[in-house]
């Protein structure tokens, strides 16, 4: 299961954001205004590194795609089997949310090559 994460309130998420930044470099974007500042409802934001948006444009991919499928209109002799597949698909999605952290791909900010961390266990000694 994915560890819990107290975010509770504005501050909370944004202390992650800027972690992240810190870390491995965010790039913000969006529509300008007038004086050349981004519009905050257009603000868009990109982790530099492409492993990390790659996972999360699959998982945004198949979250939209979910949001289409409860969307989706049904007759009412269909509704049992529509439910079913929206349950189904929401398993999946958590099963996705798994899959998607399951590495230990090392980022950072002007770090080269592919480092792999190695979890050690209990004892000390490397899984």
């Amino acid at each position: 299961a994915l560890s819990p994460v107290e975010i509770e309130t504005d501050a909370d998420v944004i202390s992650l954001i800027l972690a992240i930044d810190d870390r491995v470099g965010i790039t913000f974007d969006g529509k300008k205004d007038s004086k050349g500042k981004i519009d905050t409802k257009t603000l868009t934001i990109r982790i530099d590194d492409l492993f990390v948006n790659d996972a999360l444009a699959r998982y945004g991919n198949a979250k939209n795609h979910l949001a289409k499928l409860k969307g989706t209109a049904v007759t009412k002799k269909d509704k049992k089997e529509h439910a079913a597949q929206i349950a189904g698909f929401e398993e999946a999605l958590s099963l996705k949310k798994l899959n998607l952290i399951d590495t230990n791909k090392v980022i950072g900010k002007n770090k080269t090559g592919v480092t792999i961390k190695i979890a050690q266990s209990r004892t000390g000694q490397s899984k």
